[in-house]
């Protein structure tokens, strides 16, 4: 068996048969595709098991809900394939995506591709950083691109992955795959890329986690930075990456900042980079302005710009 490919499934019934049916158009066929089914309580289970008994590569878990990162591990676990990739249950990838990843990979730890964003009305291609001598390059890339920071559109050499016991961390369910993918940069010898977009990130889908933010996925940003933070500074990278988590800490704070109830919690959650209002690249000037006025912890100023912007 060549590559597995681990497809987490939850309730995702609407665009499901679309994804299955694009892992078996794949032009390269050695693979096994395993689909693991985290508690749908809607009909993926049983499109799933539809395509299962059409095609032996297709291989069907159905569990009780454990969360994305669970069942990517379980997915890591059942896999018998010498290479590893992962596809979203509302995406899908191109018929050359297993064949021209296995192309590029040569003796590299992993290899991955540009992506194509689908809104439905309009596609647009998303370049991702292209590999250099330099492991640090990667780093900056992944931690400023959203995009290209997920696990989806990449090849992993499956010894690479056991060696260094990557996996998911489980519990949490936004955000859990940056982790995976900066220790994945961190700890390879080199990575190959594909210049093509090959794997079909879904935006029209409006049930997606990007489209339904809550307390839990800011809670679980929060958690995924706090380790990435550990991580670098495990690895003596802190100093020269601080930046980067620091900015994306201060973004995750946007809940509380259109939330007239948690006003005062501006100033209680990693106050520490507030100090970076005005040269975080992510935020705009409406955004830096109430912010500002937080800092200041002028409340009363702040709800009435909210009511009114």
């Amino acid at each position: 068996m060549k590559v597995s490919v681990i497809i987490p499934v939850y309730n995702a019934e609407k665009h499901l048969r679309t994804c299955l049916e694009s892992v078996k158009g794949q032009s390269f066929g050695d693979f096994e595709a395993i689909v693991v089914d985290d508690g749908s309580t809607d009909g993926s289970g049983l499109i799933a098991d539809e395509v299962s008994a059409a095609d032996p590569r297709f291989k069907v878990f159905h569990r009780s809900n454990h969360g994305v990162s669970a069942s990517r591990n379980f997915g890591l676990e059942k896999a018998r394939g010498e290479f590893i990739s992962f596809v979203d249950s509302d995406d899908s990838i191109d018929p050359a995506f297993l064949e021209k990843l296995l192309g590029a990979i040569g003796d590299a730890d992993f290899a991955f591709c540009d992506i194509l964003l689908d809104s439905g009305a309009a596609k647009e291609i998303h370049r991702c950083w292209t590999p250099g001598a330099a492991m640090k390059d990667s780093l900056r890339s992944a931690l400023g691109d959203g995009w290209c920071g997920a696990p989806w559109n990449k090849l992993y050499r499956k010894s690479f992955l056991a060696e260094n016991k990557l996996g998911f961390p489980e519990g949490i369910s936004y955000s859990e795959d940056l982790l995976f993918v900066i220790k994945a940069i961190c700890l390879s010898r080199s990575v190959s890329k594909v210049a093509e977009a090959l794997y079909v990130y879904n935006r029209a889908n409006d049930g997606s986690a990007t489209h339904s933010f809550s307390r839990k996925h800011e809670a679980d940003c929060f958690t995924v930075l706090e380790m990435l933070e550990d991580y670098f500074k495990e690895q003596g990278l802190w100093d020269e990456f601080h930046i980067f988590i620091e900015w994306r800490m201060l973004l995750n704070k946007v809940g509380i900042v259109f939330d007239p109830e948690r006003l005062p919690e501006f100033n209680s959650i990693h106050p520490e980079v507030n100090s970076l209002i005005w040269s975080n690249p992510f935020l705009h000037r409406k955004l830096r302005i109430l912010m500002s006025i937080l800092r200041l912890r002028l409340y009363p100023l702040a709800r009435l710009a909210i009511k009114h912007r």
